[in-house]
This record gives C-alpha cells, structure tokens and sequence, in this order.
C-alpha cells in the first residue's frame, strides 16, 4: 500500500530540478537574475522534475535502494539539461522535455513491479 508522501518528498521532488538548473548558471559563470520574474520562469522547472523523483521514489519505495540512487544520480543532470532545451518551447516544452527524460526510470519502475509480481506468483505456484 502506497504511503501518503510527506511535506520532505514534496518539497524534494519540486526543488532539485531548479536547483540544479540554477547551480549550472553559477558553474558556467553567470548569476541568476533576482527579479520576480525570473523565479516565476522556474515553476514548470519544478514540476517536470516531479516526473523522474515520482519514479526514482517508487523505486525506492520497492526496496531498490541502490537502484534509485544510481538512477537519480545519472538521470536527474539529463532532465536538468532536457528542461533547459525544453524552455526554448516555453513551459509546456519543459514539461514536456523532462517527462520524456523520466521514460527510462519509470520503465524500470514497471520492470521491477513486473518482476517481482512474478516472483511472487512463482512462490505461491510452489
């Protein structure tokens, strides 16, 4: 049964990918701008970076600790770079963009739930 997230899981899931993105700013030399407007650009930042901490926790919440912490570590600076191509399109191109660099953690997901849905109908055969 799926626990009801914490204010922790959500506040994790929509901040590391604006962080990420601003800790690349300042690592190419450049300082964010301070104004309103600039912040209020990192709203779909954060929530496309929902889709690939949605999965990775799923991940994790199946007892694949490691996996999902390799998965992060490799997928979460693609998804920063993919909402950085995809604000070229706007916000829906951000969304958009990382939703498609979160396919590969949420197919592992489905593997891992397949697999083990089959573990477990292999020991209740036997």
């Amino acid at each position: 049964m799926r626990k009801i997230p914490k204010v922790k899981d959500i506040l994790i899931g929509l901040m590391w990918n604006p962080l990420l993105l601003i800790a690349l700013t300042l690592l190419r030399g450049f300082s964010p701008a301070g104004d309103l407007a600039s912040f209020l650009q990192l709203i779909p930042v954060m929530f496309g970076g929902l889709f690939l901490y949605i999965a990775v926790r799923f991940i994790y919440d199946l007892g694949y600790n490691y996996t999902s912490i390799i998965l992060f570590i490799v997928f979460a600076p693609i998804t920063c770079l993919f909402s950085l191509t995809g604000g070229l399109f706007g916000p829906i191109g951000i969304i958009l963009y990382c939703l498609v660099a979160s396919i590969p953690a949420w197919l592992v997901w489905l593997t891992l739930k397949f697999w083990l849905a089959r573990e477990e109908r292999r020991k209740n055969i036997l």
